[in-house]
């Protein structure tokens, strides 16, 4: 007998609440339709009531009544109604099926179901929609990229998870890295005196900020232009040019060849290393960075 793991249990939780929304069914019932024991599915609807809402937040709970052999759902808020997104959340997930698509081979038919779902949320999106978000987070990421080369400090105001009122921060800057599919900045902030982590999405106002510099850190500043790379990539990582647009000066697509060469712009070595192995399998060649193919391959044994 196979064993059950977490994302099979995930999957009949959300098959169940639909399932038993609006009806009564006996347990016994559920757990011959499930093809799982009545321990399980009983166990399945008490994490349904504990977690909340799929899609929407743990506040809007479950309401499952269980009277004796029975069970139903009555969640009269919103279970008939999608969860609301905005527009960057919804060009987030265009952005991700996009991204999926460049991975999923023709015949595969996961590949159907995605492009039905992307014709889907092109109807909702207007093409400058995704480029103007596209374009905003790589703008932030080359200022703050700027302001980590020369050890400034940032100014930015932040809408916290909540989404009620942002807030002014003042941080020193740390890195930029990704999680999750999205941006984020590790920061020093001043006034917390602690390391934060901040989504770049949620950041807007950003402005280098020297008033509580350090007297040295004006000495040791680095104003250094940034440094350049000449690279060929394979034609499949168009979605990759159009993600990292604003450090790119120079692109030009082979249609023979079916390759792209490209000169991009960029202050840390690292960072580079980092979104270069991220395809680290369309990367044909390189010019302007020695022993490439050695980083690439220690940070992805680190990274594993």
């Amino acid at each position: 007998m196979a064993v059950e793991t977490a994302l099979d249990r995930v999957k009949r939780i959300l098959e169940l609440i639909p399932y038993l929304h609006g009806r009564s069914e006996r347990i016994s019932d559920l757990a011959g339709e499930f093809e799982v024991p009545v321990e399980i599915i009983t166990r399945d609807l008490e994490i349904a009531f504990m977690s909340g809402m799929p899609g929407y937040t743990p506040d809007l709970l479950i309401e499952i009544a269980l009277e004796s052999d029975l069970a139903s759902v009555q969640e009269p808020q919103s279970l008939d109604l999608p969860p609301s997104m905005e527009v960057g959340q919804i060009v987030v997930l265009f952005l991700g099926i996009k991204t999926l698509l460049s991975f999923i081979d023709s015949p595969d038919p996961s590949r159907e179901v995605a492009e039905k779902l992307l014709r889907r949320i092109e109807t909702l999106l207007k093409g400058d929609q995704v480029t103007a978000v596209e374009m905003e987070v790589s703008e932030k990421e080359i200022f703050i990229l700027r302001s980590i080369h020369r050890e400034e400090n940032l100014s930015f105001d932040y809408l916290p998870l909540t989404g009620v009122k942002s807030s002014s921060r003042l941080v020193r800057p740390i890195e930029i890295y990704w999680r999750s599919g999205q941006p984020l900045l590790r920061a020093y902030d001043i006034e917390a005196k602690g390391i934060r982590n901040f989504f770049l999405t949620r950041m807007s106002g950003i402005h280098s900020d020297e008033t509580h510099a350090d007297a040295d850190r004006h000495v040791s500043r680095n104003s250094k232009e940034p440094m350049l790379i000449q690279a060929v990539l394979s034609r499949d990582a168009h979605w990759w040019t159009k993600r990292y647009a604003a450090f790119i000066s120079e692109i030009d697509l082979d249609s023979e060849e079916g390759s792209i060469s490209l000169t991009m712009e960029y202050w840390d070595e690292k960072w580079l290393v980092r979104i270069l192995a991220s395809i680290s399998d369309l990367v044909l060649s390189v010019r302007g960075i020695p022993e490439l193919d050695a980083k690439i391959r220690e940070y992805l044994e680190i990274a594993v």
